[in-house]
């Protein structure tokens, strides 16, 4: 039990509190409660996401991708790693937060470059448009492997699903970059994040 303060919402209306002993309290409206102070803490049922403070979680999307791929391209290609979410409010922020592994492997001096796309890779590319978020240089060697972490947040401006998408392009097709490991299944990560703003 606990001790409780209802609003009544029949009849004439009104406040009406009952006690105990048990140190607990209940917050209620028509004898359904709405907030719980216990010692434990407190619990809050019914309160709209979209009502929380600036800098809330509102919702956590992971995706985690594992087949691997390889790519040769010389144009932004989609790795796999993608994952999806729907905004509660269009004037949220997403965090973006993605981890990869990347094995470069050429025959000569080479470059790769790995970047976000908001949609597909004909959306709406968020890194720099020759650069992206990762580059990769390298000359004098064969391979390189590496692993890369990459940390955006964006304005959407949407309720509707919105897809992240994490690409990658080389410079020359003497090269190839692969993101998770094929052989040995090292997983790549993207966790998408909305934030109350």
């Amino acid at each position: 039990m606990a001790s409780s303060i209802n609003a009544i919402t029949t009849g004439v209306g009104g406040v009406v509190t009952t006690g105990d002993s048990s140190g607990d309290l209940n917050i209620q409206s028509g004898g359904s409660t709405k907030i719980a102070v216990t010692s434990a803490g407190v619990a809050v049922t019914g309160l709209a996401k979209a009502s929380l403070p600036t800098g809330s979680v509102l919702q956590v999307v992971q995706s985690v991708f594992t087949a691997g791929s390889l790519i040769a391209s010389t144009s932004y290609t989609a790795t796999g790693l993608a994952a999806t979410i729907t905004p509660i409010s269009a004037t949220s922020k997403i965090l973006v937060m993605v981890e990869a592994w990347h094995g470069v492997t050429t025959t000569g001096a080479f470059s790769a470059i790995t970047t976000l796309f908001r949609g597909t890779t004909a959306g709406t590319n968020l890194g720099d448009s020759t650069y992206g978020f990762g580059y990769f240089a390298i000359s004098g060697v064969t391979s390189f492997a590496d692993r890369g972490v990459l940390t955006y947040l964006d304005s959407p401006a949407t309720t509707s699903a919105t897809t992240y998408t994490y690409a990658a392009r080389v410079n020359s097709i003497t090269c190839s970059i692969e993101t998770s490991a094929i052989s040995v299944a090292i997983p790549a990560t993207i966790t998408l994040m909305e934030i109350a703003a």
